[in-house]
């Protein structure tokens, strides 16, 4: 099963699943004036550091604002290198330039990687995007997105399809591996000549073709060259970044609002460049020439022997300092074999073990496993940077999740996991409990999209959430849940007691998976000597299904075991959440997650928000990007209190409690 935006499209029942007090007396950091450098920006990415500069603007409170300007590439270099403030937005050829001897800025100079800039997404979060940004990092650059690049043409005067359209042609390209190689390595001849030249030499036939951008073709070519192929087989990607040193000394809630407007911006980039594509092409058509796209049939009759053996030598020099195991998932994606991005998750379980099936009932141990979960990516995941690698793998595509059953046992996770120093951003374990009706792949899913977007290890405690999604099987998941919560405080106090000073594992509960925890915590408070409590830094309640009175009954008594205060997110419009207080839950009274009114207790900030969701249930939001996922990533990774995170408003209705800002479209 994969993790697909279906999570927000399941049935009602099903993804039944499962205000603050006195702001920090802290005033917020001045804001400081930046500066977004730009190099050969494409219409999109220019529009998209419009984008991103405005947004910063629109918030008079925004702790950094932005103002783009265009530099000459050796400005960008002797910028990057002075280490100054600010951000930078060029091509990945540009970095190249600048840093010449870092040969992991090589990493996407391969032939015919991807057939679009929407297959490319995966290699920009896989094995090669991860390499790039490490070799930005080594260069005391840190990658905070990556955005499409210009879309590339092989154009001449009858399409290039195949190999043997290559033969004896002389083929005008840049000066790249990619470009080159793949002409030579064909049959044909690279000539290298300046742009400015290109459709002169096409003219006085000098060159059979060009590889060029779809841009280029269109302002300089149509009418030279009447065709036109989209290759991309020289992956080119905008890469948005900042100085190391300027990044490391930033306060966490400003690293935290450019995260989230540099989350905003790739939205914005890549929804323009799909415009801007559909424009280009529309505008040669008129002109009376065509563009085409290469076949996956042709994509793999140009990886001939020569070109894979060539590539094979590039990239042993490229990728010599990655894992074994990444660089043959590398070997084998440049032979054209799809590969897929797994992340590991931790997960204990008191479901039912059988015949090597996790089975949805109550079993009786606690069993400790792993398993790699294969991500599928939208627009706002392209945030490579700070990748956990020991938690990612590269394999074959389609495999959904795997359940690592060699590593099931009832020992919980090794130290090199579960005992993180503390650090910003947090990279200690974030332990998840998923809510009513969700299967063992739904909480690993579920539980994998969170530490990925984290940045951390993510620990699933998947309690057999038993349905069928009617009242009886609410009913008895309830029961399930109950006798769950001492498997939990095991799993907690376990974790708790990996540390003896201060911790940044935090907790998130969905749904009734609220129900578990706080049981749970019940449970470990009844086990703990006087000043022996295990603490960890902060609870995240989304849309729990618990009663109001409840909370505002227990949270005082738990509240000491978090060492901050504990978010809760509610809305209006959860429509799991309103048959839970109708229908599965009529004595309880107002659900905690439930609006009107927003719940507010003492030690607990109160989040509403509002109009921010637009699923089918409206009960799933912490598995959907967008400005809901900004804020629990800034919370998540910085644990930035309510009052300092900006895409939070205080109440306009007058409660004591947090409003999101209205999300606007990229």
């Amino acid at each position: 099963m994969r993790l697909r935006c279906a999570f927000l499209l399941s049935t009602i029942l099903p993804a039944l699943a499962s205000g603050v007090t006195a702001p920090r007396a802290q005033s917020q950091p001045a804001s400081t004036s930046w500066t977004v450098s730009t190099v050969d920006l494409s219409k999109p990415s220019i529009e998209a550091v419009e984008f991103l500069a405005a947004r910063s603007q629109a918030t008079k409170d925004a702790p950094i604002s932005i103002r783009p300007a265009a530099i000459a590439q050796g400005k960008l270099c002797s910028l990057l290198k002075e280490q100054a403030a600010g951000l930078y937005a060029s091509p990945l050829s540009v970095y190249r330039a600048c840093f010449p001897d870092e040969p992991l800025l090589q990493a996407m100079d391969f032939p015919f990687l991807a057939s679009n800039w929407d297959e490319a997404r995966v290699l920009l979060n896989g094995a090669f995007g991860a390499a790039v940004a490490d070799g930005l990092k080594q260069s005391g650059v840190e990658v905070l997105s990556f955005w499409y690049g210009k879309e590339r043409v092989l154009a001449a005067d009858v399409p290039i399809t195949t190999p043997s359209d290559m033969k004896g042609r002389k083929v005008l390209t840049p000066r790249t591996f990619a470009s080159a190689s793949a002409i030579d390595k064909n049959g044909g001849t690279p000539l290298h000549l300046p742009s400015g030249e290109t459709a002169q030499a096409l003219s006085k036939g000098l060159a059979g073709g060009a590889d060029t951008t779809l841009e280029f073709f269109r302002e300089n070519l149509a009418g030279v060259r009447r065709t036109a192929v989209i290759s991309n087989h020289s992956l080119d990607p905008v890469v948005l970044t900042v100085a190391s040193t300027v990044w490391q000394e930033l306060p966490p809630e400003q690293r935290a609002y450019v995260e989230a407007i540099a989350r905003q911006a790739t939205a914005a980039q890549v929804e323009r460049f799909r415009a801007h594509s559909a424009e280009q092409k529309a505008a040669i058509e008129r002109q009376g020439a065509t563009v085409s796209t290469l076949s996956d049939s042709d994509l793999r009759s140009f990886r001939t022997e020569p070109l894979l053996r060539a590539s094979e030598l590039h990239a042993a020099d490229v990728f010599a300092s990655r894992p074994p195991r990444t660089r043959a998932a590398i070997s084998l994606q440049l032979k054209g074999q799809a590969k897929g991005v797994y992340y590991q998750v931790y997960f204990a379980t008191n479901r039912k073990l059988r015949d090597r099936s996790f089975e949805n009932e109550l079993g009786s141990d606690l069993v400790y496993g792993k398993a790699e979960v294969e991500l599928e990516f939208d627009e706002l995941a392209f945030r490579p940077g700070e990748l956990l690698h020991d938690l990612i793998r590269f394999g074959a595509e389609g495999k959904g999740i795997v359940l690592d059953w060699t590593s099931m046992s009832r020992s919980p996770p090794p130290d090199a996991v579960a005992r993180v120093p503390r650090q910003m951003p947090a990279k200690a374990p974030m332990v998840y409990v998923h809510g009513f009706a969700n299967s063992l792949e739904d909480a690993l899913a579920r539980g994998a999209w969170l530490g990925w977007n984290a940045k951390r290890p993510a620990l699933v405690f998947a309690w057999p959430a038993q349905g069928p999604a009617t009242r009886p099987g609410y009913e008895t998941a309830r029961e399930s849940a109950d006798a769950s919560a001492e498997f939990l405080a095991d799993v907690l106090e376990d974790l708790g007691r990996r540390y003896d000073t201060a911790s940044d594992v935090d907790a998130v509960i969905h749904s009734m998976g609220g129900r578990v925890m706080l049981a749970a915590l019940e449970k470990l408070q009844a086990r703990q000597a006087a000043g022996s409590t295990v603490r960890f830094r902060q609870l995240v309640l989304v849309a729990p299904d618990v009663g109001a009175a409840q909370l505002q009954e227990e949270w005082p008594r738990l509240k000491s075991f978090f060492e901050r205060k504990a978010t809760l997110y509610a809305s209006d419009h959860d429509l799991a959440l309103g048959i839970s207080k109708a229908l599965m839950n009529p004595d309880e009274g107002a659900r905690a997650g439930l609006a009107p009114p927003v719940a507010v207790l003492d030690g607990i900030e109160s989040i509403f928000i509002g109009p921010n969701e637009l699923s089918l249930t409206g009960h799933s939001y912490h598995v959907a990007n967008g400005i809901i996922a900004d804020d629990l990533m800034e919370t998540l990774r910085y644990g930035v209190p309510a009052i300092e995170r900006r895409g939070i408003i205080r109440s306009t209705s007058g409660g004591d409690y947090f409003e999101l800002r209205r999300m606007q479209a990229p």
